[in-house]
C-alpha cells in the first residue's frame, strides 16, 4: 500500500482520504487489490490521452461490451457497478476528473471577478454529492465546507456504498441511497460524471430540484462519451433522446426551473456552475 500511495497521481491531493479508502478495501477483502490497482493506473493513462489499447485495459473493455449488450435487450445490467473493473474506474475517474473539479472550485481566479467559486457560494450549510463512489469527493467537500452537512448518494448493497459509508464515519459525512433523504434547502448539488449514468436524467434532475431546492449546481456531464454505465440514448417523457441532444435539454431544464449559468474561467467550463436566479 505504501508504494501505491507514493505515486504522484494519488499523493498530490487529499492523500489521507485515499489512504483510508484503500485501508477499508483491504480490510473488507472485497477484491484483489493489486489487480484493481493495476487496471486503475492503465485507465488513468487512457483517460489522460494515451490512445494505446494495452492488454491491461481488456477487462474494462469486456465490461463495457457487457453493458452495451445489455442495453440492446433493453435490460441494463446494473450489476456492473459492483464489478471489480468498475471499482478501478472509480479510482481513475477520481484522479482524472473529480479531483480536478474540486481543485477548480477552490481556484482563486475561477471567476471573472477574481475569486473562487467556493468564496462566491458563501455560507454553505448543506451539500449533496450525487454518485459519490468511494466517498473521495464527499470527504473533500467536507474539508472545503467544514461546517456544512455533507451527503453522498450511492447504490445500496454495493462495495462502494459500504466503503463510502465507512469513510463517512471517519470523515463526518453521510452516505444515503436517495437525495430525498438529505431534505430541502440544499446549498449545493455536486455531480461529477453522474447524470450520464441515469436513463432519464431530466426526470431525476427535476425530482432533485423539487425535493432538495438547491441554491446552486456544480455539474460535469459527459452524455456523449461511451463508457461503462453510460447510456447509448436517453429517455424523456416517454421519448427516445439522442446523446447529442440530452445535454441541451438538461441545460434548458435548469433554466426553466429558475437557474442561470454563472460565467467562469474554468477550462471547458467544467464543472458548469448554475445558480438559482431567485
Amino acid at each position: 500500500m505504501n508504494a501505491a500511495l507514493s505515486d504522484s497521481m494519488f499523493s498530490k491531493f487529499n492523500k489521507a482520504a485515499l489512504q483510508e479508502c484503500l485501508a477499508f478495501c483491504q480490510r473488507f477483502k472485497m477484491f484483489d487489490f493489486s489487480t484493481v490497482y493495476s487496471l486503475a493506473l492503465a485507465l488513468i493513462r487512457h483517460y489522460r490521452g494515451d490512445c494505446t489499447v494495452s492488454d491491461a485495459l481488456l477487462p474494462m473493455l469486456k465490461l463495457r461490451q457487457r453493458w452495451y449488450i445489455s442495453l440492446c435487450s433493453n435490460e441494463p445490467d446494473y450489476s456492473i457497478y459492483d464489478d471489480d473493473c468498475y471499482i478501478s474506474d472509480l479510482w481513475a475517474c477520481w484522479v482524472v476528473y473529480s479531483r480536478k473539479y474540486l481543485l477548480a472550485i477552490q481556484n482563486a481566479k475561477a471567476l471573472p471577478e477574481q475569486r473562487s467559486i467556493a468564496e462566491r457560494l458563501g455560507a454553505v450549510k448543506k451539500v449533496v454529492d450525487l454518485g459519490c463512489g468511494f466517498g473521495y469527493t464527499s470527504a473533500v467537500l467536507k474539508e472545503l465546507f467544514p461546517s456544512a452537512e455533507i451527503f453522498g448518494t450511492n447504490l445500496e448493497g454495493t462495495a462502494q456504498y459500504k466503503i463510502a459509508s465507512e469513510l463517512g464515519n471517519q470523515r463526518n459525512f453521510r452516505v444515503i441511497p436517495d437525495s430525498v433523504q438529505a431534505g430541502s434547502s440544499v446549498d449545493l448539488i455536486f455531480a461529477s460524471e453522474f447524470f450520464e449514468h441515469i436513463q432519464d436524467p431530466i426526470r431525476l434532475l427535476i425530482k432533485i430540484i423539487k425535493e432538495c431546492q438547491p441554491r446552486a449546481f456544480l455539474v460535469a456531464n459527459a452524455f456523449g462519451a461511451q463508457s461503462v454505465g453510460h447510456f447509448d440514448h436517453y429517455q424523456h417523457n416517454g421519448k427516445r433522446i439522442a446523446n447529442s441532444q440530452i445535454g441541451k435539454l438538461f441545460n434548458q431544464t435548469l433554466r426553466r426551473w429558475g437557474y442561470a449559468p454563472v460565467k467562469t474561467k474554468l477550462w471547458n467550463n467544467r464543472p458548469a456552475y448554475w445558480s438559482c436566479a431567485a
